[in-house]
């Protein structure tokens, strides 16, 4: 009997794990060298996120989850690189080549480096000190944009690769001092230990669907830093912005104030043409509109945690 019962328990256990679907593959570059830690995920052709992950040292990766519908699609990113979006009808994937990302300057070419990244359970994890070391950032924001598989569009807007939409959260909790973007643009670069990158938020984070969470720094000592910055705009009329941050923290006290001074003005004008006939009489119609807008804005935000634990 005891024997009988653990046949059946083993036949189960192998039945439970031939569930498990594994997709593998190689990262190359144009001359097929292998490309060290880009992230891959994969997700359903009507873009439904399955699971991620990261290239070993020799460009291999391997993604496995209970069930992969064929065919499926899996982008792949890495800094220094363009992202691509293959569709694939096998589980062996083969190579994925990348095509090298530059920004020429004059006759100077200036390829990225990549920061390290890791998989850490249920998310790719990026290293803040390997991007600070590696690019010219000064803001929370910067380093979080120079992550593989994060795209940023018009320096305003940060979202997963291949996502439909993205949550950004801070020490994974939703940001509550309005927008979080703005929040990330006055902390200092410093202040960020890690970036995580989750297709699949964790429960405790109370939100659904792909994640950037930016962790910061323990407080270890009291500590005051703060950080001023100015942008100037011309296009037609003059536009100023101002702001100031500062934060002062301690191992149980973390306090955050925020100013910020807009001082903007545009411009913009639409002409609409048109032409009627009203029996044999034929009219036009020409309107010419031109509008002038002038705002004055100052933002006050301040912000104090405690640390219970």
């Amino acid at each position: 009997m005891k024997k009988t019962t653990l046949i059946t328990l083993l036949l189960l256990l192998l039945f439970v794990q031939s569930k498990a679907q594994t997709v593998t593959g190689r990262i190359v570059d144009s001359e097929k060298q292998s490309v060290v830690m880009a992230t891959i995920a994969l997700q359903t052709l009507d873009s439904i996120n399955i699971c991620a992950t990261t290239a070993d040292v020799d460009g291999r990766f391997v993604l496995t989850a209970d069930s992969i519908p064929l065919p499926f699609r899996l982008i792949v990113s890495s800094i220094g690189y363009e992202t691509v979006m293959p569709e694939c009808a096998s589980y062996a994937v083969g190579d994925v080549v990348l095509a090298t990302k530059t920004n020429v300057l004059g006759d100077v070419v200036i390829k990225s480096k990549r920061p390290m990244l890791n998989v850490q359970g249920d998310r790719i994890v990026a290293d803040a000190s390997s991007i600070i070391k590696s690019r010219i950032v000064t803001c929370a924001f910067d380093v979080a944009k120079y992550v593989p598989g994060i795209l940023c569009k018009n320096d305003n807007e940060l979202s997963l690769a291949g996502t439909m939409s993205t949550t950004v959260l801070v020490n994974g909790k939703v940001w509550n001092g309005g927008s979080v973007l703005e929040y990330l643009k006055t902390l200092p670069a410093e202040k960020v230990a890690k970036v995580e990158l989750l297709y699949n938020a964790s429960p405790d984070m109370h939100v659904t669907g792909a994640v950037i969470n930016v962790v910061l720094k323990d407080n270890k000592g009291r500590e005051l830093t703060g950080q001023l910055k100015s942008s100037y705009l011309n296009n037609h009329h003059n536009t100023f912005q101002e702001s100031g941050s500062l934060f002062y923290t301690t191992p149980k006290w973390s306090l955050y104030s925020m100013y910020t001074f807009a001082d903007a003005k545009s411009i913009s004008r639409s002409q609409y043409l048109s032409h009627h006939t009203v029996g044999d009489q034929v009219y036009d119609i020409d309107v010419d509109t031109r509008t002038h807008n002038s705002s004055l804005t100052h933002t006050v935000y301040t912000n104090a945690t405690y640390n219970v634990s």
